[in-house]
């Protein structure tokens, strides 16, 4: 089973670019916060710690980006709103999408395969209780959308 742990959609995300990773938990990170509900040994831990180490010296440039395409997003809008927005300046913008989008995947695509690792260390019996958090999780908060974009029931 793969899980993936919801993650917020920025406000600036929601209408043209993916979203920014920038300031949330990674799904490890929120893995570590439960790791009492799920009964981890320390030698769990001590994996866990190196997988999220891994992934995030992997995200980050990624994630360093990700915010440089919203910043030049942001400024292209803004030109956009003071001259009109011309094709060229259109077309930039897309690019700066189309650019993000492919961060974005990248990342998710870290992301699983990083709780892939997290799945195999894990015990049935803490797979279980781990279906159960993420699943608390998304119904505690029914507007994020599942970070990694893998897919729960996928165990």
């Amino acid at each position: 089973m793969l899980v993936s742990v919801g993650l917020p959609q920025p406000a600036w995300a929601q209408k043209d670019l993916p979203a920014d990773p920038e300031g949330q938990s990674s799904p490890l990170e929120l893995l570590l916060e439960d790791r009492a509900a799920l009964a981890l040994t320390t030698d769990q831990i001590g994996q866990l710690d190196q997988i999220r180490e891994r992934l995030a010296s992997t995200n980050e440039p990624l994630v360093a980006q990700m915010m440089s395409l919203r910043s030049q997003w942001q400024q292209e809008r803004r030109a956009t709103k003071k001259r009109g927005g011309g094709a060229d300046q259109q077309a930039r913008i897309e690019r700066i999408r189309a650019d993000a989008e492919q961060l974005r995947s990248r990342i998710q695509e870290n992301n699983r395969s990083a709780m892939q690792n997290v799945n195999r260390m894990l015990k049935p019996a803490q797979r279980k209780q781990l279906r159960g958090i993420v699943q608390d999780r998304k119904q505690r908060n029914p507007g994020r959308r599942a970070g990694g974009g893998a897919n729960a029931n996928s165990r």
